[in-house]
């Protein structure tokens, strides 16, 4: 969020570690920002996530994994001090932490990037159809985007969703073989032992055993519940 001050360039790529990268980037690299001040893909997610970081609930939230960022913009509103005083805000204790600030900071300026710059979990695993149901989103990518991000990923993002993270042996995720070839191929580095949490494996569970339908019911109360200690969290400061 500091990037500024540590690049000169105009605008920047930034990857967290958790992605692979299988494609040529020139073509991100020359999507025109115009005076946006950052670009991402659409994160499909719970409305409240939006609205407790000053976003409305119809509003395109983005996943800050794979961000294209516009340092020149940046430089001229002077970004790092907007983020302080984002932080000052609330009370430096902002939900999804640097993601959940930069959707804040950044609503009304944001590019929005095709799913393949970014693929998750929940686009390998569900249609657009479901993911639109499951999250009351008003808009989201059509299921041939989504369908020629699986084909043809350019970016993919390991998020423990569903599957393990892939450098755990117990890892499903179908692409796990490209990360693990640089993991343990080249980088020698040898599978870690760690089961999913109870909470991942019981979503998997209902998933693949019930209607969709009551998947998402699963899902609304869990949301409840996150409502619900966030309120407390917010209460008690």
């Amino acid at each position: 969020m500091f990037i500024q001050g540590f690049i000169e360039d105009e605008k920047v790529i930034y990857l967290d570690c958790d992605t692979i990268v299988k494609d040529d980037l020139t073509y991100l690299w020359n999507i025109d920002m115009k005076e946006n001040w950052i670009a991402g893909v659409q994160d499909p997610l719970p409305q409240y996530l939006k609205t407790v970081v000053d976003m409305d609930k119809d509003d395109r939230y983005i996943n800050s994994g794979v961000l294209l960022i516009n340092l020149k913009e940046w430089r001229k509103i002077n970004f790092q001090d907007l983020i302080i005083e984002y932080m000052k805000k609330n009370n430096n204790n902002v939900i999804h932490h640097d993601q959940g600030i930069i959707n804040g900071v950044c609503k009304g300026k944001i590019l929005y990037l095709e799913p393949k710059f970014n693929l998750m979990p929940e686009m390998i695993m569900m249609s657009s159809k479901q993911l639109i149901r499951l999250y009351g989103m008003k808009c989201f990518y059509s299921q041939k985007e989504l369908d020629e991000a699986n084909e043809r990923p350019s970016i993919i993002h390991y998020i423990c969703k569903f599957y393990n993270r892939p450098w755990f042996k117990e890892c499903t995720h179908p692409y796990k073989e490209y990360f693990q070839r640089y993991y343990v191929n080249e980088l020698h580095m040898e599978l870690k032992e760690k089961k999913l949490g109870k909470k991942v494996r019981m979503r998997l569970f209902i998933f693949n055993h019930f209607p969709f339908e009551i998947y998402c019911i699963n899902e609304k109360i869990l949301n409840l519940k996150r409502i619900y200690n966030l309120r407390n969290i917010n209460r008690r400061k």
